[in-house]
């Protein structure tokens, strides 16, 4: 049974509180969705990816909502119908986005400057 926007705010704040429960609740009920959200970025934007590669940024983006004293977590106010998972897919996003950049992967080959003939001779 999917649980009502009501007991995922508490979940997100006893999170935020360190309970450490609630933090393995979440990245359960997460963590799927976070992967699929991985595995999309990297097919759309043509990144070449193996399982190995996948891990890095999903374990990214649970460190980056978790860590330094939950401040992304504290970030999330669930305003305007913006689900956590929702958010969570967003918070995949810009972190995928964030290690493709800093990999050099930052754009599908088909939008990549190309090279004038001319200038190979």
């Amino acid at each position: 049974m999917k649980p009502s926007f009501e007991e995922e705010r508490q979940a997100i704040s006893k999170c935020i509180f360190r309970d450490r429960g609630a933090w393995e609740i979440l990245v359960r009920r997460f963590s799927n969705l976070a992967y699929q959200t991985v595995r999309s970025m990297f097919l759309a934007r043509q990144a070449p990816f193996s399982t190995k590669n996948l891990e890095a940024p999903h374990k990214m983006v649970f460190q980056g909502v978790f860590g330094q004293d939950c401040i992304k977590l504290k970030v999330y106010q669930g305003r305007k119908g913006c689900t956590p998972a929702s958010w969570i897919r967003m918070v995949t996003v810009r972190t995928v986005l964030h290690h493709l950049r800093k990999k050099r992967v930052d754009r599908p080959c088909w939008e990549k400057k190309k090279t004038p003939v001319e200038e190979f001779s």
